[in-house]
């Protein structure tokens, strides 16, 4: 039964090391989009368009 708590607590620790240890990504920018309320925009292929709208990230009126 040791080994098996033994075991189990150095996965854990193992698995906590390595969450914290990812590189954490921006999304600061300016990322053009547009909303999809048909649920047509993989079908039509949007990512291949120039889309309209513009969002500035980090939107500072949320820090």
């Amino acid at each position: 039964m040791i080994r098996i708590t033994l075991c189990i607590s150095l996965f854990l620790c193992f698995m906590l090391k390595h969450v914290c240890a990812q590189e954490k990504l921006s999304l600061d920018g300016i990322w053009k989009f547009s909303l999809d309320e048909k649920d047509i925009g993989l079908k039509e292929r949007w990512f291949e368009k120039d889309l309209t709208q513009v969002i500035h990230l980090p939107d500072k009126g949320y820090e």
